[in-house]
């Protein structure tokens, strides 16, 4: 009899075309969980998490954490079924989260650049794929703003300035 297993890890490497002909630049990796128990060989344990008081508008992942004026912009990610269209502020000081207002595109797997203005240039991508739209963050006046277009969609991208 076979083992039961409750951890899984799901290996797509280049080669493996989509339905538009496209495939991977490199390898990618995905764990996923089917018990809600931590998995013993986790990279996770529950000894590394906090519980706060406040809590985000909205569950997301795959979002990278972008830092504004000593707190951190968590702005859009996917959820369990659909992609996030808001975003939170987290203060680590105080450890509470904020509303940081609703993006005009949801999109996750996206960069987070601070600007000089302390503003954030945000891009990623949604269930149409990968996107050519930026937002602004302005901390200034709390909301998301349409940003400049890229040259070309983009997804799953590391930026810096």
């Amino acid at each position: 009899m076979a083992r039961r297993r409750d951890d899984y890890q799901v290996v797509v490497r280049p080669g493996v075309r989509s339905k538009d002909g496209l495939t991977l630049r490199s390898e990618r990796h995905a764990n996923f969980y089917t018990k809600a128990t931590f998995s013993p060989f986790s990279l996770l344990r529950p000894d590394q998490f906090e519980t706060l008081s406040s809590t985000m508008v909205e569950g997301r992942a795959a979002t990278r954490p972008s830092p504004v004026d000593g707190r951190v912009l968590l702005a859009g990610g996917s959820g369990l079924f659909d992609y996030a269209a808001s975003g939170d502020l987290f203060n680590p000081v105080t450890k509470e989260l904020r509303p940081s207002g609703g993006l005009r595109t949801c999109s996750a797997r996206g960069a987070g650049v601070p600007l000089e203005s302390g503003a954030i240039l945000i891009g990623g991508s949604n269930s149409g794929g990968a996107l050519r739209s930026t937002e602004v963050y302005s901390p200034a006046v709390f909301a998301f703003q349409v940003g400049p277009a890229m040259h070309e969609e983009r997804d799953f991208v590391a930026a810096w300035r």
